[in-house]
């Protein structure tokens, strides 16, 4: 974990808060299953991050975005997700 500078233990574990919170989905290596990738869900941490401000003052309320349209050409316009590839 030299990457982030922390033990693997403690980045799992958060890993693992984030994936029970619904920020980030994982998937298994199709080659052999030994790694994990990690996709972030921009669209949760934004309603997150909006849900918590208004937690915070009224006056911070924000409507939800409005689901995104997949781009005609996906090779052209990458989703807003990233991975992190994990190594056990």
């Amino acid at each position: 974990m030299t990457l982030v500078g922390e033990p693997q233990n403690l980045v799992s574990y958060h890993l693992r808060l984030l994936r029970d919170g619904g920020l980030v989905t994982t998937t298994r290596s199709s080659f052999d299953g030994r790694d994990s990738y990690y996709h972030l869900d921009l669209d949760r941490c934004a309603d997150a991050l909006a849900e918590t401000g208004t937690a915070l003052h009224p006056a911070l309320h924000r409507e939800p975005a409005a689901p995104r349209v997949a781009p005609a050409d996906p090779r052209r316009s990458p989703p807003h997700r990233r991975a992190v590839r994990l190594h056990r």
